[in-house]
């Protein structure tokens, strides 16, 4: 996750119409640390989080 803080994510833009995958990583995701929000637990379930990114 620190890697993924500070570089962003690659991925294939492919990927987010359902278009045939390539391995074309041609965008990324660039998180944005001050929208992390850690969510209330929900019973017998692992505690989550939510973060929003901008796609470049």
């Amino acid at each position: 996750m620190d890697r993924t803080f500070r570089q962003g994510y690659r991925f294939d833009g492919a990927a987010m119409t359902g278009g045939v995958r390539q391995v074309e990583l041609d965008l990324y995701l660039a998180p944005d640390p001050g929208t992390l929000a850690i969510l209330p637990a929900r019973d017998g379930e692992p505690r989550r989080a939510q973060l929003f990114c901008w796609v470049v």
